[in-house]
């Protein structure tokens, strides 16, 4: 199947973007300054040669992520008889954006992402993943297990790594707990920083480039069941309430027809061998149909931090 791979490059740490294969370059998504009806154009000529669009936050990073997500790409794009044009943004702001102006046909967001689009372009979700029997992550604040800090409280005058400035596990929980202190990341961190995906924020605190961070419960946990040293080097010290996990969404104006048959072929995944093996991959139990009110805890905290 043919790939054509957009993806952004990890500006936030040297040390951390490391990681990736040295000297690689990937092309960043960039929608901030392109003018919509360069988008409109696009988009039409992307159509007629029936490709499926595919937007992806960065969750974990550009590496990663086609390692991790290229087989559930081509799954999709194979149910519609399309084959995938990927388009990985740097932020998830920008690839809500590529959902807005209908630059791709269908994405996979964080659950505060979704709730901002949701309130200001209709986003719509189509299917939520399944983890442990529930359609639910955490938020994870992690330390280097020998850096002597126990609690949040211990971070003051710290360094700490927050993942992306809409995130609900990467940023909004830990704003929370500042605000439950009565101060702001400024005030009560001595440095801080984003690093665009929570594999990178992981290997932050793991490399002691950051004291702290807050991390995808989804994400931690599938890298310390593929390094179980990993987990003994690090420690979780707080732990958010359960939100909606990250859904897989589209633009409202999205053909009906194609709508139907990406969630159809989504949520019975866990019926087909090739499926069962591809979810496996993703530690996913199985696709399910959204319930919005799985998100009221994210957009509670988003009123508690940002008043919106």
């Amino acid at each position: 199947m043919r790939w054509y791979r957009h993806f952004a490059v990890v500006l936030a740490l040297a040390l951390v973007a490391s990681g990736c294969s040295a000297g690689k370059r990937y092309q960043r998504v960039s929608l901030h300054h392109v003018d919509p009806t360069v988008l409109e154009s696009a988009t039409a000529t992307t159509s007629a040669s029936k490709q499926l669009r595919v937007g992806s936050a960065a969750l974990i990073s550009p590496v990663e992520t086609m390692r991790s997500y290229s087989n559930l790409y081509n799954y999709l794009a194979r149910s519609v008889d399309r084959t995938a044009e990927v388009y990985q943004s740097h932020t998830y702001a920008e690839t809500n954006e590529l959902v807005r102006a209908g630059g791709v046909d269908i994405a996979l967001v964080c659950s505060y992402a979704y709730v901002v689009g949701q309130r200001e372009f209709g986003m719509e979700a189509v299917a939520v993943p399944i983890v442990r029997g529930k359609p639910e992550y955490y938020s994870y604040v992690i330390v280097r297990s020998d850096s002597g800090i126990r609690t949040f409280d211990d971070l003051r005058n710290r360094s700490f790594a927050f993942t992306d400035p809409i995130s609900t596990s990467g940023r909004l929980y830990a704003e929370g707990l500042l605000v439950d202190r009565q101060s702001t990341a400024q005030q009560f961190f001595r440095q801080t920083t984003f690093t665009f995906s929570h594999d990178n924020s992981i290997k932050a605190v793991d490399d002691g480039v950051v004291d702290g961070a807050a991390v995808d419960s989804l994400v931690y946990d599938q890298k310390v069941k593929q390094n179980p040293q990993l987990g003994q080097r690090l420690s979780i010290i707080a732990k958010s309430p359960p939100f909606g996990a990250p859904p897989i969404v589209v633009n409202p104006k999205l053909d009906p027809e194609l709508k139907h048959k990406l969630q159809e072929a989504l949520l019975t995944m866990h019926t087909t061998t090739e499926g069962q093996r591809i979810l496996a991959e993703l530690n996913i139990e199985r696709f399910v149909p959204p319930d919005d009110h799985w998100y009221d805890s994210v957009r509670s905290l988003a009123e508690k931090v940002r008043g919106q």
